[in-house]
């Protein structure tokens, strides 16, 4: 088998893809954020949401998560409404007991 790590582009600062794929997400939760097409144009029949349920946080107080599942559920809500309005950005953190305790450094 050809191995997945060595197909991933380098990111900024010469790590690769996958170690982007761990950074947690710092910024602050967004509701119905407008959001800039940067290239080319949403066509008009592409209605509908675009939902992603994954890991956001890797960090629990001074320790850092390595694996994917244990890393912080982060919501993610695009909504697509056709060509002439702008997609829609919405995040949210899944507020749970062991994110709770982890922000309180008691994990």
């Amino acid at each position: 088998l050809f191995p997945l790590v060595a197909c991933l582009p380098t990111a900024a600062g010469g790590r690769t893809a996958r170690h982007a794929a761990f950074a947690s997400y710092r910024g602050e939760a967004v509701s119905d954020a407008s959001m800039e097409v940067v290239r080319g144009a949403v066509p008009d029949w592409l209605r509908g949401a675009y939902l992603r349920n994954g890991p956001g946080l890797f960090e629990a107080g001074e320790r850092r998560l390595r694996h994917w599942f244990d890393g912080y559920a982060l919501l993610t809500r695009v909504q697509l409404s056709g060509g002439e309005t702008p997609p829609r950005l919405t995040t949210r953190f899944v507020e749970t007991d062991a994110l709770t305790a982890a922000r309180a450094g008691s994990l």
